[in-house]
């Protein structure tokens, strides 16, 4: 009764489920999300000649964000499996439209703070020390939990500290108990000069 045309009911998982290693998807808490698969505006912007990219980028950030604003969140899989689309096409389309805009898609990976992600890193530290923003202003317009911003502005913070000593990744991954990679990760981000000292 619900449903309008061009809608379908999904399964995301909860928002406030916790990852875990090996945790499968049956044993995380589920929750039903009504997504528009096709939108008045789709139709609009294929009848003005929009072009296909631009118009599947906008429908898988719409998924993305209409399951979060219902409490669950999705996974690039899920999104590919909705649009007949690849999981590398939502990817690619994901990281062009945060490059573009500057703000992160809410995806399971984002939200539950899972894999190796170097743009939230990036965007959280853009925001918190270029923009100035508070920490609860960057949670919340990163989808992270305040506890995480301030891990990951503390973490580039002590790495900062550590370049300007002259030191080497192996040397600034063993005192501040960072990875190497996550080390790598926040070198890389600092030698792009994007973020200010």
């Amino acid at each position: 009764d619900r449903l309008k045309m061009g809608q379908m009911i999904w399964y995301a998982v909860d928002e406030g489920e916790k990852a875990g290693y090996g945790k499968s998807l049956q044993q995380s808490k589920l929750r039903p999300v009504i997504l528009d698969v096709i939108h008045e505006t789709d139709i609009e912007d294929m009848m003005k000649g929009v072009k296909i990219r631009e118009r599947q980028k906008k429908v898988i950030v719409r998924l993305f964000n209409q399951s979060y604003e219902q409490k669950g969140v999705l996974t690039n899989a899920d999104v590919a499996s909705i649009l007949r689309l690849s999981m590398l096409t939502i990817s690619k389309y994901i990281q062009e439209y945060e490059k573009e805009t500057r703000r992160l898609v809410p995806r399971r990976g984002t939200i539950h703070d899972m894999g190796r992600t170097l743009t939230h890193k990036k965007i959280i530290c853009q925001k918190h020390f270029a923009e100035g923003k508070t920490v609860e202003q960057t949670a919340r317009e990163t989808y992270h939990s305040p506890q995480a911003v301030v891990r990951y502005t503390n973490d580039f913070k002590r790495v900062r500290e550590c370049l300007k000593e002259g030191w080497n990744i192996q040397r600034i991954a063993y005192t501040t108990g960072l990875s190497k990679s996550l080390t790598g990760e926040y070198v890389e981000m600092i030698n792009g000069e994007e973020i200010p000292f």
